[in-house]
């Protein structure tokens, strides 16, 4: 474990504090997505992909209220949007998605619907459920430097032990070897430390990855580390703050 005033450090207490007030105790656990409660089953391209993200969309009158509601939420921000038009989305009809939570993938109540201007079907969750799930009220950090980024987090059976998926820099330049943890009665925070390979590579490499540099020098890697005591119903998080799903291994 570093110093508190290491950035490592205090960019994990930050990530447990935006967790701080979660209802660890409450039974049944509430519910943490850790994905967008709309989804598209296959890729946007082209204009269609930003009008369609930063909320510029119409329903016919199948279309529920509180659905479209969530279809307009902007899950992109712009300064100057462009003018496209919105898209339509229609032929809404009630059936069941996989979302994703800090548990892993479930299955919930969602409406189907399509759109002309989107291939694949598109699912939002139920309402009812997405105004059920628990998130901090603080915004989620939308800096871009991709080092540390986690994916995901599987437990031993005992939820001591944590092998951590996380963005990080390729391995002929790259180690891992070991991570800084900080554990609050909420939440857990994980930021692995980076070695560089290369002696005579100045400063820390994957300390400058950030979104759309770096081609060919980031890519998915692991740590595994120890828990004072087992995760049970706290929220595992990346210094960025965000949620991550947890799987249980044997």
């Amino acid at each position: 474990m570093g110093s508190d005033d290491d950035p490592e450090i205090e960019g994990a207490q930050r990530a447990t504090q935006r967790w701080a007030e979660f209802p660890v105790d409450n039974v049944p656990r509430p519910l943490v997505l850790v994905e967008s409660v709309v989804r598209v089953e296959e890729a946007i391209s082209g204009p269609a992909k930003i009008t369609f993200a930063i909320g510029a969309v119409d329903g016919d009158e199948s279309v529920p209220t509180a659905v479209l509601d969530i279809l307009r939420t902007p899950r992109l921000f712009m300064d100057n949007p462009p003018d496209r038009g919105n898209i339509t989305v229609k032929n809404a009809r009630f059936g069941s998605c996989a979302f994703v939570t800090d548990r892993g993938p479930q299955l919930f109540a969602a409406w189907q619907m399509n759109s002309d201007d989107v291939v694949g079907p598109i699912w939002v969750l139920d309402p009812d459920i997405a105004a059920s799930a628990w998130s901090p009220a603080e915004p989620l950090s939308h800096l871009q430097i991709l080092e540390g980024r986690g994916r995901s987090g599987a437990t031993s059976h005992d939820e001591r032990t944590i092998t951590f998926e996380f963005l990080g820099g390729v391995p002929d330049r790259v180690d891992y070897a070991t991570a800084e943890v900080v554990e609050t009665r909420t939440a857990v925070a994980i930021f692995p430390k980076p070695t560089n390979r290369d002696p005579s590579d100045s400063g820390r490499v994957v300390s400058r990855l950030v979104s759309g540099s770096w081609s060919g020098l980031i890519t998915t890697r692991t740590v595994t580390v120890d828990l004072e005591r087992p995760l049970g119903a706290r929220v595992l998080t990346d210094t960025g703050g965000q949620a991550l799903p947890v799987t249980p291994v044997s």
